[in-house]
């Protein structure tokens, strides 16, 4: 068991949800600049979809992949690493303006979608280690913190490439080094199979009244796709209609922040209604904004929807 006092371990908690903000801040900055990116390189949206599709896959496809190595080991160098190949989506600005340019658009997509696999197990490993601070409270401040760096990444990049051209997401690739700093500052270690609060108990009985795995997957599945179509798209949709970079990356951003918000709200419900009711309702709830919003788009009050 971790026997830093609760200070050092609140220090901690602060350091992992800051790396959790910056990488899924890199996750999330195409979405907004995808006008600039296909004028730069002359490509269709099709293309940029599939370059878009290249780091969503990497950073999601990859955490399996990886999810278990070094699993033995206490030391955060996945955080450390991941911190910097998450950064590398920063660097598009030095591909060539040609057909290998555009390759090298996938493979910059696919590095940095793996630098945002890497470092998710392993920050949940660290918030693990945090014994004197309730696993819940942890737990959603770190997540809390992963949400709103992925709704604020359209928004700052969306400021960065309208104020300097793709040229302006340089500065970004130094944020990693203030990251790996504070997490050696803060001495951050991770939980292990044998020292987490479980033990070497791998076995897991389910709650009464969970949904069953599949179920989950029948909810999530459409959910993440119609969402990810919608936050990916909705600023190119903007740009369509006449309004300027940063006017989608903060429309991008309320989306992803209401995304944020909106799973403690419904967590609550789904506690005491049931998840399969509460994820009906929520469906039910949501579409007609989402109707209203395509309708309406074109006026900028529409965003608040």
């Amino acid at each position: 068991m971790n026997r830093l006092s609760l200070r050092v371990q609140w220090a901690q908690l602060v350091v992992l949800s800051g790396v959790h903000f910056l990488v899924d801040m890199f996750g999330n900055m195409l979405p907004a600049i995808l006008p600039v990116i296909r004028a730069e390189f002359a490509i269709s949206l099709s293309t940029a979809g599939f370059i878009m599709a290249s780091l969503s896959l990497a950073s999601n496809g990859m955490q399996i992949l990886t999810g278990r190595m070094r699993a033995d080991k206490t030391s955060p160098l996945f955080l450390h690493v991941g911190l910097v190949l998450a950064a590398s989506i920063c660097l598009i600005v030095l591909a060539p303006r040609s057909l290998g340019g555009v390759a090298l658009l996938f493979v910059f997509g696919v590095v940095s979608g793996s630098g945002i696999a890497v470092t998710h197990p392993e920050g949940l490993r660290a918030i693990h280690t945090l014994d004197r601070i309730s696993p819940a409270l942890s737990t959603s401040v770190f997540m809390t913190s992963g949400f709103f760096g992925f709704a604020s990444g359209g928004m700052i990049s969306a400021q960065l490439v309208s104020s300097y051209d793709l040229k302006g997401l340089c500065p970004l690739v130094l944020c990693p080094i203030g990251g790996v700093l504070a997490l050696i500052l803060a001495r951050v270690r991770l939980s292990t199979e044998a020292t987490g609060p479980n033990g070497n108990n791998n076995h897991c009985e389910p709650k009464p009244g969970a949904l069953p795995f599949w179920e989950v997957l029948a909810i999530g599945l459409p959910a993440a796709v119609s969402t990810t179509v919608l936050l990916q798209l909705t600023p190119t949709y903007l740009d369509e209609l006449g309004f300027g970079l940063t006017f989608g990356g903060f429309s991008t951003a309320l989306f992803g922040w209401g995304g944020g918000i909106g799973p403690f709200l419904w967590a609550a419900i789904a506690h005491r209604k049931g998840g399969l009711t509460s994820s009906a309702w929520a469906f039910l709830l949501s579409f007609p904004f989402t109707m209203l919003y395509m309708m309406f788009a074109k006026y900028p009050g529409a965003h608040w929807l």
